[in-house]
């Protein structure tokens, strides 16, 4: 049965990798018709497959697997392994992944039907599907770091996919900055995990955690910190960089130049989530270092409150949808800082959806209107997009927390959890959870600059005020 299981989980990594590969080398060769029923496919048995992994491992109760596929470097008493481990946080996360994917490569058919880039998109939609999973299964650290970097690598071509436009290589290279800042601190944190635990393998650094509580580092010159303290910081840098939390935010909305839908699976249940995921995991480390479970709480606190209300100030409706990624994402952090590890990933869980949506109902608003992104030039859509229009108002309603959508579940749980935290700073990030609660609903009851006489949703895409583009 555990062969099995890791067997399946195998298929499911590698399924979307033949599809890139195909589709990458040939694509030209297939056509157009071949490649979107090639690389939808193998990502819709992806996704079915890790529906019936979700079954055994979460919904059935089976026990957690690992295992190796195969030895991948050899260097002294070292060894790194490309090795698996299935539980039920990676069991949820390639659900929640594959569906997604899938959702957006059938998205993708229609939206990018006229670019002459079409296999091309596929190929590096199959290949960030691949990298994902590779992150989210892997049983070490080395191996985590490779996918981690793949997604990196992948998303930097995504959002300069359009690379004659200057705003989208202007945007996919600031992404690719800010993010290898985090890279750094994440490869300087398995480099400290090696020199003090001797492996990277995760089961066997949590299992000695405890060994090494009095060891200390020279940080500077004189100055001694606790070990187990610097790695979790380094760690939590690079959650700060793919996670994009203050002050590692800057590239996420540069990153709205590239397609519609790499927004949506960028920001909604992958890249953006690698972070918060990467932590959740790694929590039988930071549960030993009071400090940085602080640091994390202060930091998701302040992206919570501040990136939304930056959200309140842009007019492009796909900005404002990022920005609302950043607030949440904020959420998520600050529920990790809380040590709600449980809230953490019901939020992802959530969020992955509800914003996955908005995305793509903003994507086919931005089709509809000729690639037009302004939302003061929206209006009157409702008649004319009536299953956009439902579909906005759902996810918008999920998004802000309304009951009985599945947000309100689980911010409801984060913003309780801060509240009963005795971890310091959780004043100030409770403050911060419940001044964006308020944001939002103080930001709904906004005068229409079309007609100030009409109290009406300044930044809503379906305001019936404004004149429709013909």
């Amino acid at each position: 049965m555990e062969n099995n299981l890791l067997t399946i989980a195998l298929v499911i990594m590698l399924l979307p990798l033949a599809g890139a590969l195909i589709a990458g080398l040939l694509g030209k060769v297939i056509g157009r018709s071949a490649t979107h029923w090639l690389t939808c496919s193998l990502v819709g048995v992806s996704f079915l497959l890790s529906c019936y992994l979700f079954n055994a491992i979460v919904l059935q109760g089976s026990p957690a697997v690992e295992g190796i596929v195969y030895q991948w470097i050899q260097t002294g008493a070292f060894h790194f392994d490309v090795a698996l481990l299935l539980d039920r946080l990676s069991a949820v996360m390639i659900m929640i992944v594959t569906f997604v994917s899938f959702m957006v490569h059938i998205y993708t058919i229609g939206y990018m039907a006229d670019d002459p880039g079409y296999q091309r998109f596929f190929s590096y939609v199959s290949l960030f599907t691949f990298a994902m999973l590779t992150l989210v299964l892997a049983n070490n650290f080395l191996l985590m770091f490779f996918g981690w970097e793949g997604v990196g690598l992948v998303s930097y071509l995504l959002i300069g996919f359009w690379f004659k436009r200057e705003a989208a290589v202007f945007g996919s290279l600031k992404a690719f900055l800010a993010n290898r800042v985090g890279d750094l601190g994440f490869i300087l944190a398995i480099a400290g995990v090696l020199m003090y635990f001797g492996t990277v393998n995760y089961h066997e650094v949590f299992a000695h955690v405890t060994d090494i509580l009095d060891k200390t580092i020279h940080v500077f010159p004189g100055v001694t910190t606790s070990a187990v303290s610097v790695i979790c910081v380094l760690l939590f840098i690079g959650a700060m960089g793919k996670s994009a939390q203050v002050p590692l935010h800057v590239w996420l909305p540069e990153s709205m130049e590239g397609p519609t839908p790499i927004s949506a699976l960028i920001h909604a249940a992958t890249m953006v989530t690698a972070g918060i995921y990467m932590v959740a995991r790694m929590s039988p480390l930071f549960e030993y270092s009071p400090t940085t479970l602080s640091l994390i709480l202060v930091i998701g606190a302040t992206t919570c409150l501040f990136m939304g209300i930056l959200a309140v100030f842009h007019h492009d409706i796909k900005r404002v949808i990022a920005y609302s990624t950043l607030s949440q994402l904020g959420y998520m952090t600050v529920a990790l800082g809380a040590s709600a590890y449980d809230a953490a990933i019901f939020h992802l869980v959530t969020h992955a959806f509800f914003k996955a949506l908005l995305f793509l109902a903003a994507g086919s608003v931005i089709i509809a209107l000729h690639h037009e992104q302004d939302m003061r030039k929206m209006g009157g859509l409702a008649a004319r997009m009536p299953i956009t229009y439902l579909t906005f108002i759902i996810g918008a309603l999920a998004l802000a927390a309304i009951p009985p959508f599945a947000g309100f579940y689980s911010k409801d749980a984060i913003i309780e959890a801060v509240r009963l935290s005795t971890t310091p700073g959780a004043g100030f990030a409770y403050f911060c959870v419940m001044a964006g609660v308020c944001r939002k609903a103080v930001g709904s009851a906004n005068s229409c600059r079309a007609c100030p006489k009409i109290w009406h949703c300044a930044s809503s895409p379906l305001c019936h005020v404004r004149p429709t583009i013909r």
